[in-house]
């Protein structure tokens, strides 16, 4: 049993290479199309691959008989038949879907290869081909799909030993090896139908550029003449249009490179005037916040101001009643004529105070021209008569009754003359006067 098991591996290894073989050849023709080859060489490569196949059918027809064979002689247990027959079974529906999807994608095939045929009349061989070798890459995926899961079975079965095949498996083999010579029938199918699409649009391509070349011979020479010439006209027309594009675009390119620097220099004045701005603005807030400052100042002094009005105003009603009642008190006393009797004693510093304030508030005077000896004699004699001295309401009101007769009597006693009574007299009358 090893030693068939052996040989059975050897035989699918070359059936592997087989296979590859067949592929190769596959490309060969798909290669063959894209070089829009000879009908003739694609009809042999054809040939060649179908041979290979039908080999390759020959091959799994004896390896499947030695496997019944080596099946016959294992002598497998029941539990593991059973268990081998449930896995063959699931194979086997897998391998039934696997069909589905390839008759369904056969299906789609002889769609695309209606589309196709459409393509390969505008387009020409080359599409055709492409199209052509895609869709048999398409059809070969699920036939190698198949091909390695006969492979993955037969190595599972040469590792089980005891524990594989039986009728059932040798069953589900025939099933899947029907399967498989099916696939093998249909991408054949699809190879011949593609192969004779590929050729009828090589005899259209052929027919249709012998019917031009023909068209062509048939003309005359004036003819031909006057097709060139229009020919070659519009060829100059395209020519000097390609040109005034380029020119166009140039121009172009060139007002672009302009928009980007008068892009960048209005970024760089933006950028400029932006800085300038919030300067101006850092500067106009700085400023008005010291003006607000000022009059926050200004308004806090107008309202101690304002709070001091009130009593300065009450002060200068008292100030005036004062003044009302000396008023009228100097004014009883000189027309009782006491005032003559009780002038204080520092009437004369008061008015000696007074005549200072007033000689202080005097502009400064011119100097003084030398005076003649009549004028000097007059300035004496004049400075001998006794002078009023002006006193003013506030000083006159700070001396009360009393100390007004008190220093009246005083100086009656130092002075004992009329004079300094009329003096005083004469300076309270000028003080009322003033008032």
């Amino acid at each position: 049993y090893e030693e068939q098991a052996r040989q059975l591996a050897l035989e699918q290894q070359a059936c592997e290479r087989e296979q590859r073989e067949a592929q190769a050849r596959l490309d060969e023709l798909a290669s063959a199309r894209r070089s829009n080859a000879s009908v003739g060489s694609l009809s042999r490569l054809k040939a060649e691959h179908e041979a290979k196949l039908a080999e390759c059918a020959e091959r799994m027809c004896d390896i499947r008989a030695r496997l019944e064979e080596a099946q016959r002689l294992a002598g497998i247990t029941g539990s593991g038949r059973e268990r081998r027959v449930a896995e063959l079974e699931s194979a086997l529906d897998r391998m039934r879907a696997e069909l589905s999807e390839a008759r369904g994608q056969l299906a789609a095939e002889a769609d695309a290869k209606k589309r196709l045929e459409a393509e390969s009349q505008r387009r020409g061989t080359g599409g055709a081909a492409s199209a052509g070798s895609a869709s048999k890459r398409t059809s070969q995926e699920p036939v190698d799909e198949r091909t390695a899961w006969l492979d993955a079975e037969m190595t599972s079965m040469r590792a089980g030993g005891a524990e594989s095949g039986g009728s059932d498996r040798l069953q589900e083999l025939d099933e899947a090896l029907a399967a498989l010579d099916e696939a093998l029938g249909l991408r054949n199918e699809a190879i011949s139908a593609r192969e004779g699409g590929l050729r009828q649009s090589q005899l259209s391509l052929s027919t249709s550029q012998d019917a031009l070349f023909t068209r062509l011979g048939a003309l005359s020479a004036s003819e031909a003449k006057r097709l060139v010439a229009a020919n070659f006209r519009r060829l100059v027309q395209l020519r000097s249009a390609l040109a005034e594009e380029e020119s166009r675009r140039a121009e172009a390119r060139l007002r672009l490179d302009e928009l980007a620097k008068d892009k960048e220099r209005l970024e760089r004045s933006l950028q400029r005037a932006n800085g300038e701005t919030d300067r101006r603005i850092t500067r106009l807030q700085s400023e008005y916040e010291a003006q607000i400052q000022l009059l926050v100042d200004r308004l806090s002094t107008a309202e101690a101001e304002a709070a001091r009005l009130p009593q300065t105003e009450r002060e200068l009603a008292v100030y005036k009643k004062t003044s009302r009642e000396l008023k009228r008190k100097i004014r009883d006393w000189v027309s009782s004529g006491r005032l003559l009797n009780a002038v204080p004693a520092d009437l004369d510093e008061v008015a000696a105070s007074s005549s200072h304030r007033q000689s202080v508030q005097q502009p400064p005077q011119t100097p003084q021209t030398p005076q003649t000896p009549h004028q000097q004699q007059q300035h004496q004699s004049s400075s001998s008569r006794p002078t009023s001295v002006r006193v003013s309401r506030k000083e006159v009101r700070e001396l009360s009754a009393e100390q007004l007769s008190a220093r009246g009597s005083q100086h009656r006693q130092s002075a004992g003359s009329g004079a300094a009574a009329a003096a005083a007299a004469s300076i309270v009358h000028d003080s009322l006067d003033d008032d």
